[in-house]
């Protein structure tokens, strides 16, 4: 609003996205927890750092962003290319030491489903539905 004319302005922007809300940001914690092969390699990575078995997504620390494809065209899947045109978390995991358990997932939360796992040492089996790892 142009507080001397009283006119209200408006301006279109494409490619950007409001912060995540912090339901979207539990809804893809739920997603990842959801995905039973990449839940387990997460609980064996949590058992290797921490001595304890990973039985509930409240034991982590995580950090949710959002996540455009365009930020890593290269490293992505095509699935994960079309975040910014569907609205797509990434997920960073973290023990209660604050170590990273090295598998970082993009949720598309326009499907409700892992998309890819940006990873340099750890990998997911591939069966339909489940996450690709990153060609990185």
């Amino acid at each position: 609003v142009e507080l001397d004319s009283g006119a209200i302005k408006t301006e279109t922007y494409h490619g950007v996205q409001l912060p995540l809300t912090v339901r979207e940001e539990n809804w893809a914690v739920q997603l990842i927890h959801d995905e039973s092969e990449l839940w387990t390699t997460l609980a064996e990575r949590y058992q290797t750092i921490t001595g304890t078995a990973l039985t509930s997504p409240e034991q982590l620390h995580v950090k949710v962003s959002l996540f455009l494809g365009t930020a890593m065209p290269e490293q992505v899947n095509d699935a994960a290319r079309r975040c910014g045109e569907h609205r797509c978390a990434q997920v960073l995991l973290f023990t209660d030491e604050r170590t990273l358990l090295e598998v970082m997932p993009i949720v598309d939360l326009s499907e409700g489903r892992v998309v890819q796992l940006l990873s340099d040492s750890w990998s997911v089996p591939q069966t339909e539905g489940t996450a690709e790892r990153s060609g990185a």
